[in-house]
C-alpha cells in the first residue's frame, strides 16, 4: 500500500485477550507462524505496574493467516488460559482514516 492507497486496510492485525503471564513474544510467534508469516508481535503491559496485560496484537504478512488464526485459536486453551482472538477492522479503520484527514490537511 502506498500513501494513494483508497481502500479498505487490509485486516492482518490479529488482537488476543487472556493471555498467560507467561506468554513472551517468542511463544506467541512459535504459536502464530504455522498460519503464515508473522510481520510483527507486540505484548502488552501495565504502564504503571509493568505487569504483562494478558494482550497481545500479531501482524500477519496475509489477510489469510490471520483470518486461519483466528478461527484455530479463538476460544481455545493456551498454557491454562481461555484466549480470544479477533481482527479488529474498526481499529485499522479509525487509523486510516485519522490517516487520511491528517493528510489532506498537508495538501
Amino acid at each position: 500500500m502506498d500513501k494513494w492507497y483508497v481502500g479498505i486496510p487490509p485486516q492482518r492485525e490479529v488482537h488476543f485477550s487472556g493471555l498467560n503471564d507467561n506468554v513472551d513474544k517468542k511463544f506467541l510467534q512459535e504459536m502464530c507462524e504455522r498460519f503464515g508469516r508473522v510481520d510483527a508481535i507486540k505484548i502488552y503491559y501495565d504502564p504503571q505496574t509493568k505487569k504483562h496485560a494478558g494482550k497481545g496484537r500479531v501482524t500477519f504478512a496475509t489477510t489469510n493467516a490471520a483470518k486461519m488464526a483466528v478461527s484455530k485459536l479463538d476460544h481455545t486453551s493456551v498454557m491454562g488460559n481461555i484466549i480470544k482472538a479477533h481482527i479488529d477492522p474498526n481499529i485499522k479503520g479509525k487509523l486510516w482514516v485519522m490517516q487520511v484527514l491528517l493528510t489532506m490537511n498537508d495538501l
